[in-house]
C-alpha cells in the first residue's frame, strides 16, 4: 500500500492549494504505519482517535480473542477449533501477513478441515 499511498500524497500536496484533510484509518498502528506517517505526513498534525467500541460484534457472531503469549500459535488455533461447535457455522481467521494466511490455509488442509 505504500508506494500507492505515497504517490497519492505527493500528488495531493502539488495539486491542493488549500492543504487537504487526510484521515487514515487502521485497526492497529504498527510501526511501519508510524514510519510511514513520519516519513510521508511529518509536516500534518496527527491526531489519534480511538474508540472503546470498536470491536463490537454483530448480535449473530461471536468473536473469540484467545491470548496466545508464548504459545504455539498453530496449536492454539487448533485448541480453539475442537472447543467451539462448528458444525453448520462458518469460523473466519485473520492473520497479519499473507505468508501466514498461506502457512494457516496449508496447514487446515492438511488437517482435513474444508478450507
Amino acid at each position: 500500500y505504500q508506494k500507492e499511498t505515497s504517490k497519492l500524497l505527493q500528488g495531493l500536496q502539488e495539486d491542493c492549494r488549500v492543504k487537504p484533510q487526510v484521515i487514515i484509518v487502521g485497526a492497529t498502528r504498527t510501526g511501519a504505519v508510524s514510519a510511514f506517517l513520519r516519513r510521508h505526513m511529518n509536516q500534518t498534525e496527527v491526531i489519534p482517535v480511538v474508540t472503546t467500541d470498536a470491536h463490537v460484534p454483530p448480535k449473530h457472531l461471536e468473536q473469540v480473542f484467545v491470548p496466545t503469549k508464548g504459545k504455539r500459535l498453530l496449536s492454539v488455533l487448533y485448541e480453539v477449533l475442537g472447543e467451539v461447535p462448528t458444525v453448520g457455522k462458518k469460523t473466519l481467521i485473520f492473520t497479519n501477513r499473507l505468508p501466514t494466511c498461506k502457512m494457516v490455509f496449508r496447514s487446515l488442509q492438511e488437517h482435513g478441515l474444508e478450507v
